[in-house]
């Protein structure tokens, strides 16, 4: 199962998201990004609220457009509600007045004129979380097949 995260942000804030998808995407993380997921005549809400709890984590793409954005308020609400981890990723100009349930939280400083610093920051957290992921991933496999061998070789011995 692939580490998945899903990229709040306000629509006018397009660029900077594609930035960080595709710095997401070249480690092999799943993005969700609303622009790529079309479903004429799906409820919006629906859609937003299955993403973010198929989501390991929660990037928050933080600017002046951002803070005023109604439904990047309402994911980081539901987002928290869902026990997801949230990564505030704060561009030039963004108010930390506006983190409300964000303060307090470490973030990441992204400016899209120089987007390197921000985004091997982000790179190097989430490449350490997908590892995290797999590795667990690794274990149960490997614990289900000694299950696995044991009932068989317990069914065997009864025969």
């Amino acid at each position: 199962m692939a580490y998945r995260v899903f990229l709040s942000h306000a629509t006018a804030d397009k660029a900077s998201a594609l930035q960080i998808a595709r710095c997401a995407l070249e480690i092999g993380i799943e993005v969700y990004l609303f622009e790529w997921d079309p479903k004429p005549g799906a409820v919006v809400s629906d859609k937003l609220t299955q993403a973010i709890d198929a989501a390991d984590t929660v990037v928050v793409l933080l600017t002046p457009t951002s803070q005023t954005s109604a439904y990047t308020h309402q994911e980081i609400g539901y987002a928290k509600k869902s026990k997801k981890l949230i990564v505030p990723i704060v561009l030039p100009g963004f108010d930390p007045k506006h983190l409300a349930m964000l303060t307090g939280r470490e973030w990441v400083n992204f400016n899209p004129v120089r987007p390197d610093e921000g985004l091997v920051q982000l790179r190097t957290f989430l490449a350490n979380k997908k590892n995290v992921k797999e590795e667990e991933q690794r274990r149960l496999a490997g614990l289900g097949a000694v299950i696995l061998l044991v009932i068989l070789g317990a069914a065997v011995s009864n025969d």
